[in-house]
């Protein structure tokens, strides 16, 4: 009877101590996500009703429809910026990118050999958030999951 009752403690002593039912040693599915979803359009519309200004030579680096990427989706690791979803995207497309750095952050200058200025002093890339524009670099701008990012070629900023 010594013998049963000490298998008896120790197995509820297991059961206490490790728990009981099956899945006990699962585990526990995270509500965090290690990783962004966005989508990702770097459009040059703007061009198409403006190619009297564009640079010579630079017409076949325009799209037909204006897009260079349209809606593309990339994901990108939790904290990512929107400099690093674009960047993603279009080295994921082999897209070229000319980069420069300010004292504000990263501006992306060219998308497909379309640089600032190519269609005249005021021509150049904008970008915005979920429709809006951002008030910091596109290189200080943390994503969240579902985000939008647009990036857009003007000729001018009067229009």
């Amino acid at each position: 009877m010594k013998k049963f009752t000490v298998i008896l403690l120790s197995l509820v002593f297991c059961f206490a101590f490790f728990g009981c039912g099956a899945g006990s040693n699962t585990k526990q599915n995270s509500s965090t996500s290690s990783t962004v979803t966005c989508t990702v359009t770097v459009e040059c519309k703007s061009i198409l009703s403006d190619m009297n200004s564009l640079k010579a030579g630079h017409e076949d680096y325009v799209p037909a429809d204006g897009y260079i990427l349209n809606g593309y989706s990339v994901t990108v690791p939790d904290g990512s910026t929107a400099y690093d979803a674009v960047m993603s995207a279009c080295d994921e497309r082999n897209i070229p990118v000319n980069i420069s750095n300010s004292s504000f952050g990263k501006y992306i200058s060219g998308f497909n050999n379309i640089d600032e200025k190519d269609c005249g002093n005021q021509s150049g890339w904008t970008y915005t958030i979920n429709g809006e524009s951002p008030s910091v670099s596109c290189d200080s701008y943390t994503l969240s999951d579902g985000d939008s990012v647009e990036f857009s070629y003007i000729c001018s900023y009067d229009n």
